[in-house]
């Protein structure tokens, strides 16, 4: 499941989706594994030291991740509502993905987030032949998925580099993503064109640099530097890039480290994959990185969050087995309704033979069982909230 800006819990369920957090990775939920004590939290890194004296470190910065191996980006982020100083106990859920699960109010667990919630007809229209289902333009954008696209550039040493976008910028598609001028492995030319560049400025820039541009609408999430150099065989400002993500890199290792415990790998500590370095990586035999050939060089990959608003032919399912492809999406103003509740839209439909063809009959239970909830809820606000 692709994760949704407006994704909702479960009103009726069977538990199920509260179970569900205790059997993920620790890329959706975490789980105490004993007594303990919030006692640190320091760049995006809280830190549980367990009663029996072995820590446990949680990563709650955005984290880009594949969805397979062969698939797409998407953003991944964990939620921790401890502060320092909190104790907790065995079993008690640590961290969570708020897009994938929704704290309870009235209990200390989470549940998940099964879809987004909206008005349905079981119904025969012309559009739902062969497990087809037309959607409204508003449900196209609950809808929405968040995904991201990487662009992998590779830079040689002597690279002037003049503008790059940070993590959290916005951009538009065909908006600069990096803009610099390769001189190749020539330091006489890097010199020559950098003095060049002081004297005339942005005119000889925009004449001799090279733009990488962005092929989304969205922000940027992360940026990854590999190098296969020492920094001072890098120009200045080239060198001044890497050393900013090197900072940062160190400053995150230092807490981590602080707390490893003994029988800890240096690639596994305390419960974190440690899967970046502050200095020069050797490349495979084949001089690339990542996939990308770098040789003698730098490789930055830029994560742009970008979303995709659900259209005609992506896949939905109705809450069980009941799935459809999306016949098309039904023009604003054009929307169907009930007679109660007329200026309320239906968003979708399920064809009722697909019921019965795919043995889903509680499907019934979850539409009135919901409507009941939902409209009790309106008319006792209506009754005791009115002003």
């Amino acid at each position: 499941m692709l994760p949704t800006e407006q994704s909702s819990s479960v009103l009726i369920g069977n538990r199920v989706e509260s179970i569900i957090p205790y059997h993920t990775g620790d890329e959706f939920s975490i789980i105490a594994e004993d007594n303990g004590e919030i006692v640190d939290i320091k760049e995006n890194i809280v830190i549980v030291k367990y009663k029996n004296g072995s820590y446990k470190s949680i990563d709650t910065s955005v984290q880009v991740k594949k969805n397979a191996s062969s698939g797409f980006f998407i953003e991944s982020q964990l939620k921790c509502d401890y502060k320092i100083g909190d104790k907790i106990k065995k079993g008690a859920i640590l961290a969570y993905n708020p897009k994938i699960f929704t704290k309870n109010e009235d209990e200390n667990n989470i549940s998940l987030n099964i879809g987004v919630l909206c008005k349905l007809a079981i119904l025969s229209t012309w559009d739902i032949f062969e497990d087809s289902a037309p959607i409204t333009k508003k449900l196209s954008e609950k809808m929405t998925s968040v995904m991201v696209w990487d662009k992998s550039v590779a830079l040689p040493a002597h690279t002037i580099v003049d503008y790059i976008v940070k993590v959290g910028d916005s951009v538009k598609t065909g908006d600069t993503l990096i803009r610099f001028d390769s001189a190749g492995d020539d330091p006489e030319a890097t010199t020559f064109l950098s003095a060049i560049r002081a004297e005339l400025g942005e005119e000889i820039i925009e004449s001799l640099n090279t733009s990488i541009k962005s092929k989304y609408t969205g922000e940027i999430v992360d940026i990854k530097i590999y190098s296969t150099i020492d920094l001072e065989e890098m120009d200045p400002s080239l060198q001044k890039i890497v050393s900013e993500h090197y900072n940062k890199i160190k400053r995150k290792n230092r807490v981590i480290d602080k707390y490893k415990n003994p029988n800890d790998s240096n690639y596994y500590k305390s419960g974190i994959l440690v899967n970046e370095v502050a200095e020069k990586i050797n490349p495979n035999v084949q001089g690339k990185i990542k996939g990308i050939r770098v040789d003698n060089g730098v490789l930055i990959v830029f994560y742009i969050k970008y979303y995709n608003q659900m259209a005609k032919g992506d896949k939905l399912t109705a809450y069980s087995a009941l799935k459809a492809t999306v016949a098309h999406v039904i023009d604003e103003g054009l929307e169907p309704y009930s007679e109660y509740r007329p200026e309320e839209e239906i968003s979708s439909f399920v064809a009722p033979i697909a019921v019965e063809a795919r043995k889903t009959p509680s499907i019934f239970l979850s539409l009135f069982g919901n409507k009941l909830m939902i409209e009790l809820k309106r008319q006792l606000k209506e009754k005791y909230l009115a002003p």
